[in-house]
């Protein structure tokens, strides 16, 4: 069993190993003269990776949605949902799924579009 020192150095670890940087944008949805409107506010700044899907991954389809090009991996228990996006590296990225990883989260594996 991991103590909780344990899962603390282990998320220290991970973290420093995160060269890059992301912004989470959280969504909010409002109702405009009967149309609804969404819209992003920044909601936080935590270190991040970006990768591409590895081929297998696409072609045995073990991606939540079969929309989602690259993972971004960011520090475990970092709060973001399927409706945020994320900036990174010059690009802005739907979130299509985020990964559970228990009982322990080390770190925490985004699944996301390119939008630009």
């Amino acid at each position: 069993m991991l103590s909780d020192g344990d899962l603390a150095r282990m998320r220290a670890v991970l973290t420093e190993s995160l060269a890059g940087t992301a912004v989470i944008w959280t969504r909010t949805l409002t109702n405009e003269y009967g149309d609804r409107v969404m819209t992003y506010a920044a909601g936080g700044t935590v270190p991040a990776r970006l990768s591409p899907l590895a081929y297998d991954e696409r072609a045995v389809g073990d991606r939540i949605d079969p929309n989602a090009d690259s993972l971004i991996t960011i520090p475990g228990e970092t709060a973001i949902g399927s409706n945020d996006r994320i900036t990174m590296s010059g690009g802005t990225y739907n979130v299509t799924g985020v990964r559970d990883r228990l009982p322990w989260e080390i770190s925490r594996r985004v699944e996301v579009q390119e939008i630009s």
